[in-house]
């Protein structure tokens, strides 16, 4: 039997996703979510691997015997995805009921190797023909009630889940649902239409799962799954714009130029590969831009409002100004209860120097004098300097989120933010969007408290110029005055003189 790419695709399969299972377990702790995802990892890599060696088997004897193991993957991945719902991202089984629910999945794994599900392998021609024994059809039932109550557990998670949470569980549904669309159209739309040449590309739709999956398990902040799966339909769509304007280049020049790979033709594949080089990112982001405005209006809105919000802020030099942009994005763009813009406590009062800092009222931007402070050359101060980054779950302070705006090694100010009143968590769309604000901020902030000592400067300067013009005025008039009462008094002293 002739090999293709699909066959080679599948063991590639088998080693991506054994790959994945063994990089969870190694990058995060080994708790029941991450061993339950690892071993339905393996378990799709043992669908992948036999899948390989069927379509490789050129007798009866060996359509039979790979045809009986390909049933080992399913049997395994049933029962390792029913338990995995369970546990994740958080949860528990008892052992009575998980050992209850392997009862079945042993059963099957002791019968694979017999007749008692696959009965003959045959061979039609060079496709297999299989006999189905006594047990398919309750193998059959086995897989899709496990796979069914997984994704009944799973939803009903996602229902009461809060936050980080229910993103996580957004990203498996994501991967069952692309798994399960591409499934289909590679093992049913094409055979149907009579394309059966992309059967063996199959199996490797359980990859959306496994790999979504895995992102949700490692990453501690996930970004949005709408953001993801618009990055990456826009990334796929300038790849095949690339792609389709590549296969036209090299259809003219074969059909008008030469056949064979000349000079020319690799000085023009050079070419091709500058122009690409240069123009790939610009098309995947009008792609994933007018997405975004037509399929994630709301979400384009959000995060294009944010990043107005940081231009807002560069805009302006008077403090009330700031504070009030940075209050306003706090509460209508991103619905954050409880934020706080923490200052110097002497901010505006650059001859003296400050040892805490403050929380700024949004109804006066005046510092809070007994609200909450937080020590200059404090724990918490210098933690933030240090690490650079948002911090979560701050307890000395009761922050959600806390995002220093830095400038250099300076402390210009933080936010601290509530959690937001949806109870979803901060995505690290959310957080890099916040990092570029407070930068902003404390470029913004850093400009103003120059401005205000500039401005305190200027004014004792014009009180100064002001009380020397004062001076010099009373010095013309006390010599006008001087002048008129010395005529006079010359005029008397002479006349004074001559009785």
């Amino acid at each position: 039997m002739q090999l293709d790419v699909g066959l080679y695709f599948i063991l590639l399969l088998f080693l991506v996703q054994t790959g994945l299972g063994v990089y969870v377990l190694l990058r995060t702790a080994r708790t029941r979510s991450t061993v339950s995802f690892a071993l339905l990892c393996f378990s799709l890599s043992l669908w992948a691997l036999p899948a390989f060696m069927l379509n490789n088997a050129r007798t009866v004897a060996q359509v039979e015997f790979w045809g009986r193991y390909i049933f080992l993957g399913p049997v395994l991945m049933a029962y390792f995805f029913l338990y995995f719902s369970f546990v994740f991202p958080r949860g528990n089984i008892s052992k009575t009921l998980k050992y209850l629910l392997a009862c079945p999945m042993v059963f099957f794994l002791f019968i694979v190797p017999s007749s008692l599900i696959l009965k003959e392998g045959g061979l039609k021609g060079i496709e297999p023909s299989p006999v189905w024994g006594p047990f398919y059809l309750w193998f059959g039932f086995y897989f899709l009630f496990y796979f069914i109550w997984g994704i009944g557990n799973l939803t009903w998670k996602y229902l009461v889940s809060r936050g980080n949470e229910k993103n996580q569980i957004r990203y498996v549904f994501a991967g069952l649902i692309l798994a399960f669309l591409f499934g289909v159209i590679f093992n049913l739309v094409f055979p149907t239409l009579g394309i059966s040449k992309f059967v063996n590309f199959g199996p490797g739709c359980t990859l959306f799962l496994a790999g979504f999956t895995a992102y949700a398990i490692i990453k501690t902040r996930l970004m949005d799954i709408s953001v993801i799966i618009s990055r990456t339909v826009a990334e796929i769509f300038a790849i095949f714009i690339h792609g389709i304007v590549d296969l036209a280049i090299v259809s003219f020049y074969r059909s008008y130029a030469s056949t064979v790979i000349d000079l020319p033709f690799l000085a023009l594949t050079v070419l091709y590969g500058i122009i690409v080089g240069q123009t790939h990112q610009n098309i995947r982001l009008f792609v994933q831009t007018t997405s975004d405005k037509v399929f994630l209006h709301g979400r384009y809105d959000y995060y294009r409002a944010l990043s107005d919000a940081s231009s807002r802020a560069g805009e302006k030099l008077s403090l009330p100004d700031i504070l009030k942009v940075l209050y306003d994005t706090f509460h209508e763009v991103m619905e954050i209860s409880g934020p706080r813009v923490f200052l110097p406590e002497h901010f505006t009062e650059t001859e003296k120097i400050s040892g805490r800092y403050l929380v700024y009222r949004q109804a006066d931007f005046l510092p809070d004098e007994k609200g909450q402070a937080v020590r200059i050359d404090g724990p918490l101060a210098t933690a933030m300097v240090a690490r650079r980054e948002p911090m979560l779950e701050v307890k000395e302070i009761d922050a959600a989120l806390v995002v220093p705006c830095l400038l250099e090694e300076r402390l210009i100010a933080f936010f601290a933010l509530g959690p937001k009143f949806s109870e979803d968590n901060y995505t690290e769309e959310d957080l890099r969007l916040l990092k570029v604000l407070a930068n902003q901020a404390a470029i913004t902030l850093d400009h103003t408290r120059s401005y205000e000592k500039i401005k305190a400067d200027l004014e004792i300067a014009e009180r100064q110029l002001e009380r020397s013009h004062r001076l010099a005025s009373l010095g013309t008039l006390t010599a006008g005055v001087t002048h008129e009462i010395r005529n006079p008094l010359t005029v008397i002293r002479a006349e004074t003189e001559r009785l």
